[in-house]
């Protein structure tokens, strides 16, 4: 299996080739460069643009005293910010749902660029020459593993197809063995806030010298209460890491803070 790693990196070469190419709208068909027309991709991200807008610490797009978001307390310190390309809602939730139930590659150069466009704006309005996030050069990338069981059901790690393309669209290293699991657990969808902290408390280390005073970018697919981006934050900076920033292609909706 050592080649696998190698081809996925060409796939995914392969796959980004269709930035510049005419083809059908993953969502509509409609033949449009980049694999997502204007229209669809409008749709996907005005679920950022909503009412209940979320605070600057993870919109990145707002004044600071704008507006409070429920979520963002309950995230550990060692998170920088934490971006994310749309709410995890229709008609984005059918993007992720067909790379990770369905295996539609063609999907992680569509989900990479939404993510980086995100990561790009927080860029422009903190500094017009600032990198993207406000990130160094010398920052890694790396993505949240996937369980065992996962893995042999999928063959792939969903949040680390999208990883490895957004670090060739942001100029950064891909790091994908940074962060292992030193267990396997249940699934957290039928767990609360409480347990879902509780259930991710020592599930992860970091497995790579030299993270020490590095900016680390973790990439996860859909965050729902941030426990699993706040573990591997503590335990990045545990291990001297200067600054980490949770990425994630889709939150779910903002929870109501009264």
């Amino acid at each position: 299996m050592a080649y696998l790693p190698l081809w996925r990196e060409f796939q995914a070469r392969l796959l980004c080739v269709r930035d510049r190419l005419p083809m059908a709208c993953l969502m509509c068909r409609t033949r449009t460069p980049g694999g997502l027309c204007r229209y669809c991709r409008q749709a996907v991200c005005d679920s950022m643009a909503s009412a209940q807008r979320r605070c600057e610490r993870c919109d990145g797009l707002l004044a600071s005293d704008s507006v409070h978001c429920a979520d963002c307390p309950a995230l550990t310190p060692a998170l920088e910010r934490v971006v994310a390309a749309f709410d995890y809602a229709w008609p984005g939730d059918l993007l992720i749902q067909r790379l990770k139930r369905r295996g539609q590659f063609s999907c992680v150069p569509v989900l990479a660029g939404l993510l980086a466009a995100r990561c790009q704006a927080v860029r422009s309005l903190d500094a017009a020459a600032a990198p993207p996030l406000g990130v160094g050069a010398g920052a890694w990338v790396t993505a949240v593993p996937s369980s065992r069981r996962a893995l042999v059901v999928r063959g792939y790690n969903p949040a680390g197809e999208v990883g490895r393309a957004l670090a060739r669209r942001l100029g950064l290293e891909w790091r994908p063995e940074l962060l292992q699991r030193t267990r396997e657990r249940a699934g957290q969808t039928a767990l609360g806030r409480e347990a879902r902290r509780h259930a991710v408390r020592g599930l992860y280390r970091c497995t790579q010298a030299g993270v020490a005073g590095r900016e680390v970018v973790v990439v996860d697919d859909v965050m729902t209460t941030g426990s699993t981006l706040s573990a591997v934050a503590d335990v990045l900076k545990a291990q001297g890491a200067a600054k980490i920033w949770g990425v994630v292609l889709a939150r779910t909706p903002q929870r109501s803070s009264g």
